[in-house]
This record gives C-alpha cells, structure tokens and sequence, in this order.
C-alpha cells in the first residue's frame, strides 16, 4: 500500500473516525470492548459498545487505579479486570478518582 499524497487545498486531510461520532446501528457496535488502564490512562480512552454489551478495564500499571462512572465503581486495583455492562444506550463517561488526569468514555448505541 502506499502512502497517501500530502493534502492540498483540492484534498484537505483525512482522519480516522472518533468511535464516539461515527453512525453506527446498534448491530455495528461491539458487544465486548477491552480498555487497559495503565500508568495513568486509559487505553483506548473512548469506546463504542452496543446496548447490553460490556466494557472490561484490564489493570495492567503499576499503580493502583479505580474506574468510576454514573452507577459503577471498581475501587482501587493495581492488578486484574473490572467489568461493567452498559443496559441503555448514551454517553458515558468514567475516571480514576485519584489521577484526574485519566478519563474515558463509552458511547452505548
């Protein structure tokens, strides 16, 4: 494959969809999305789930983190995995209460 041409004024630049704005039906969306969360982030910090599906946050720094959204909490883990299944559809966002640094955000479809 080769790469494409620089943009110019007739081919402005293309960027990869953000999950989070890109139409997608419900049967489009995944039903299991793997986040790791490392030395303060989260990767990837946004994900698309489909209605009923979960997101599972896979602890893999070295510091002890915590998942925390509208209805869920992790608590602090440095090792493991903590799951969460999202029942309605919308926007939701997540952080580790102790760095701010490091927040998330799964759009439900």
């Amino acid at each position: 494959m080769h790469p494409a041409p620089p943009p110019t004024e007739e081919t402005p630049p293309t960027y990869p969809p953000d999950p989070t704005s890109t139409p997608a039906s419900q049967s489009e969306a995944p039903l299991v999305v793997t986040v790791a969360v490392a030395d303060n982030y989260f990767a990837p910090g946004n994900v698309l789930i489909r209605r009923g599906g979960t997101v599972v946050w896979n602890f893999v720094g070295t510091s002890a983190h915590d998942v925390t959204g509208a209805g869920f909490a992790s608590g602090l883990l440095n090792e493991g995995s903590f799951s969460w299944t999202f029942t309605a559809p919308g926007t939701f966002d997540y952080r580790c209460t102790i760095h701010p640094q490091m927040i998330g955000r799964a759009t439900v479809r």
